[in-house]
């Protein structure tokens, strides 16, 4: 199974980007409790129905604590991992603490790192030494 982590953003083509363009079969989404009060039901919904997406999933995350967040995220990881599932982080749209955690966890458990410049298109796989790659991995949806 494919399973792409990712920010919730408020902008909502950022949730969705890399879902438009590969085939993945679960989005984890960590986000802040008052984005995932409003963006919850309109994002499980497109990605269900427009993208194909089995399973998606929303987690809170802390907004100032950064040992939580890597915590929370790690076991997330872990999990995903230890059932077998391929893990891919999607930083298009991250910011903050959430990003920073991204960064070191995608260090340490050497997993790839992707974002999607949607003005141009574009797919930057932001560490290609760390494989298999999403491009390698899943399907194109064109």
């Amino acid at each position: 199974m494919i399973v792409n982590i990712e920010f919730l953003d408020v902008e909502p083509i950022e949730n969705l980007v890399t879902c438009l363009n590969y085939k993945v079969d679960k989005v984890v989404f960590f986000g802040y409790e008052d984005v995932i009060i409003k963006s919850r039901e309109h994002t499980e919904r497109f990605l269900k129905r427009y993208c194909n997406v089995g399973q998606v999933e929303f987690i809170t995350m802390s907004n100032t604590n950064l040992d939580e967040i890597m915590e929370n995220m790690s076991a997330v990881i872990e999990k995903e991992q230890s059932a077998g599932n391929q893990v891919f982080f999607d930083v298009t749209g991250g910011e903050g603490l959430m990003l920073l955690a991204f960064g070191a966890l995608a260090k340490e458990k050497k997993l790839p790192l992707h974002m999607f410049d949607i003005e141009s298109g574009w797919l930057y796989e932001l560490n290609r030494e760390m494989k298999p790659t999403l491009s390698e991995s899943a399907k194109k949806c064109h």
